[in-house]
């Protein structure tokens, strides 16, 4: 299963579902498809790397971070309580790890600057 996902997170192709299962998801919970789209597009550039070992947990990690980025104002609960598959624990763990990433990558991008 986890190369499988590692197969989808690796390989942006016009064919592969993610970027489906990004609108899909956005819908569910009521993000604008130009949002959603957006943060598609910043997740295959940016590469995140997940921390829980299933799909919808890091993309509904990934549009709750973006949206918090945009300013598009937009709570956890709503994930846990309208997508299958996501809980409470594991999407507080994929948003607390994402955070974490980006604030290294930030420091790494300061350093490199300086």
């Amino acid at each position: 299963q986890m190369v499988e996902i590692l197969t989808q997170l690796d390989s942006p192709h016009e064919d592969n579902q993610l970027e489906t299962q990004f609108t899909t998801l956005g819908r569910m919970v009521g993000i604008p498809d130009s949002i959603t789209n957006n943060a598609y597009e910043t997740y295959i550039e940016e590469k995140p790397y997940p921390a829980i070992d299933e799909i919808r947990v890091t993309i509904s990690s990934w549009l709750y971070h973006y949206c918090k980025r945009v300013n598009f104002n937009i709570t956890m609960k709503v994930f846990y309580e309208k997508v299958s598959g996501v809980s409470r624990n594991s999407l507080s763990k994929a948003v607390n790890s994402l955070d974490e990433q980006l604030r290294n990558a930030q420091i790494q991008t300061e350093v490199i600057e300086e």
